[in-house]
């Protein structure tokens, strides 16, 4: 081989050294085991080729000369025999394909040489037989540079031997061997490049595959996790439901054998399990595994799992964190833990594992468990605070309605002596003390009506609203409203029109609730209203089975930035619209809302500010199923 073919030779060796150096040793192997793979493949159709094009070639060599005929039935079986062996031997030993390949191609070319020394060939014929072998090989075999120049040095070897031999050049041999040489590192060339595309190719084939199977990984725990969260805030309510629902997920979504979930009982300083998947329901070992409370700190497993966060047991017969003899008895190989823990407060800890087989966790599995363990605590701190504002709000509830009704007694016999010494049932009475004891009695109203409100507030964010659904015309409700409203909610200089003539509605509600809407729509009104109109008007819609309440009033309206929150608890209107009369807490409109919504109806407000306010109340005339079933306690 020429200088110049040596250094190309070099440098292409070097170029496929630094590219090996700088990509993946995962992805370098696999395309190596791909190339292999390739080669055994295209064998047969090398094979195929060869016999063919040395099959015509013999023919037109035996056509034209018949004296080496004979040389062609010695080579002829030769080069049969070697292509059969080299396909039989690719199909058997695929993974050895590429030295076979080198070792039948070198026993081809020198066949060929070999026809040549016999019948005394021309050197050129037998230099261009090599070069369209040479050809052939470069484009069939994916063996890149080294596996061409394996082939390209034995065809100048073969061709060196046969020019020694008794070939016959018609032409200098310089030409013949130049040729042959030129062919040999241009072949050699368009292998590699050849060979360099099929490795971008590769290399990219896998890095989208990577990227896809990443994906696909990424999909697979986003999805776990959003399982995750919609089956722990459907059991959010209960720290214990919160914990099955994790361990459930968990089992699931890790593939394992079984799963767990320990909670740390800080009060005693053990960890109890809380959940367990995967195990056979009454079987004694998972019973077992149910009953046991583990003391916090009696294994290394507890030091280092609060240390570290994560700990894997790949094999107990391999570790000392846990006695091998207890996993034997519970029947676990590998296993996985994690902390669940709020900041530094530790709340217990999430686990995973085989029965039989060993670990390694695999990564994904890893992330999962982390992922699983900072949403647990999460979940089950959320679980813990909610179960404990619900004692506290069922406290503050009982509280409230015990001291609200204990207040309700001795204001019912402040009103009673009140009345007696109003109605000069205990004696005469002077104007100073008559007035004291109107403003003492209003007062004591007051106070009344608010405890009230808040009795009503505990009812309802308690869900106890019971109803009591009975048939009774829109006539008689506000007949009833208008005969109990207190002088002390009027002034002289607004009017106060109930349109009560609607004895032909007939309406199928709560009457009780239903007086209490439009009683405390007519207060609110009243409050605001200095002179003018308060009106009560009723539509009725038969189309659908339903009717209007409209409270109007001639008060200074309300600001447009108000609307949004008149009926939320404790909001009261200030500035221009604030109430002619005193007293209230901003319940009554809340209470109204709510009880609207009890009933299966709605309200809306129309408000012009110098105009007045409109108050439209909507409800069935029959009861939704909704309502019914609130009627029927469930």
């Amino acid at each position: 081989m020429t200088q110049a073919g040596r250094s190309l030779w070099r440098t292409l060796l070097d170029r496929e050294g630094e590219e090996s150096a700088a990509a993946d040793d995962v992805t370098i192997a696999g395309y190596r085991s791909a190339r292999i793979r390739s080669i055994a493949d295209r064998v047969p159709l090398m094979s195929l080729l060869f016999v063919f094009f040395i099959g015509s070639a013999s023919l037109i060599e035996a056509w034209f000369f018949r004296g080496r005929r004979h040389a062609l039935l010695l080579v002829l079986p030769v080069e049969l025999v070697v292509c059969t062996l080299q396909v039989v031997s690719a199909r058997h030993r695929a993974g050895a394909a590429w030295p076979i390949t080198i070792a039948a191609t070198a026993a081809l070319i020198s066949c060929i040489g070999w026809y040549f020394i016999l019948t005394h060939g021309s050197t050129e014929m037998h230099a261009i037989g090599l070069i369209l072998f040479l050809a052939g090989t470069a484009v069939v075999y994916p063996w890149g540079a080294l596996g061409q120049s394996c082939a390209s040095v034995a065809a100048v070897v073969t061709f060196v031997l046969a020019l020694v031999s008794s070939t016959v050049p018609s032409l200098p041999v310089v030409y013949g061997l130049f040729s042959l040489t030129t062919a040999a590192l241009l072949t050699t060339l368009g292998a590699h490049l050849l060979d360099q595309h099929r490795w971008l190719a590769f290399r990219h084939d896998a890095e989208l595959r990577h990227a896809n199977e990443l994906q696909r990984q990424e999909a697979e725990f986003s999805n776990a996790l959003l399982n995750l969260t919609q089956a722990l805030n459907a059991a959010l309510h209960d720290p214990r439901a919160t914990a099955e629902q994790l361990t459930t997920q968990f089992h699931q979504a890790l593939g394992v054998d079984f799963a767990g979930t320990y909670l740390l009982d800080e009060t005693r300083n053990v960890f109890r399990m809380a959940a367990l998947s995967g195990g056979r329901q009454g079987d004694d070992v998972t019973d077992e595994i149910r009953a046991v409370e583990l003391v916090r700190g009696a294994f290394p497993l507890h030091a280092v799992l609060e240390r570290e966060g994560v700990v894997e047991i790949a094999d107990r017969d391999t570790q000392d964190l846990v006695p091998r003899a207890l996993l034997e008895r519970w029947r676990i190989r590998s296993i996985l833990f994690a902390t669940i823990a709020s900041g530094r407060h530790l709340i217990g800890a999430i686990m995973g594992g085989y029965g039989e087989q060993r670990g390694p966790f695999s990564a994904a599995q890893h992330r999962l468990l982390r992922g699983f363990a900072q949403h647990a605590a999460a979940a089950l701190e959320n679980a813990r605070l909610m179960e404990a504002a619900r004692a506290a709000n069922q406290m503050k509830s009982e509280f409230v309605a015990t001291v609200s009704h204990e207040l309700r007694t001795p204001l019912n016999v402040i009103l009673g002596y009140t009345d007696l010494l109003i109605d000069r049932t205990l004696g005469d009475l002077n104007s100073e003390q008559d007035d004291a004891l109107t403003r003492l009695r209003a007062r004591s109203l007051h106070l009344l009506d608010l405890i009230q409100d808040i009795l009503d507030i505990n009812r309802l964010e308690s869900g106890r609203v019971p109803l009591t659904i009975e048939d009774f015309t829109i006539g008689e409700v506000l007949r009833s409203v208008q005969n109990a409203i207190p002088a002390a909610w009027r002034l002289s200089d607004v009017e106060l029109d109930f349109d009560s003539t609607h004895d032909h509605i007939v309406i199928r509600s709560d009457r009780a609730k239903v007086e209490m809407i439009v009683r405390n729509l007519v207060h609110n009104a009243l409050k605001y209203t200095g002179r003018g109109c308060v009106s009560i008007a009723v539509t009725s819609r038969p189309a659908t089975r339903a009717l209007d309440l409209v409270v109007r009033d001639t008060g200074p309206g309300i600001p447009e930035a108000e609307l949004p929150r008149i009926f939320e608890m404790f909001h009261q209107i200030n500035g221009q619209s604030r109430p002619l009369q005193s007293g209230g807490v901003g319940l009554g409109l809340y209470i109204v809302r709510r009880l609207i919504e009890a009933l299966g109806g709605t309200i809306a407000v129309h408000s012009e500010i110098g105009r007045g306010s409109e108050f439209i109340v909507s409800l069935p005339l029959e009861p939704t199923p909704a309502v019914t079933l609130r009627e029927a306690g469930e």
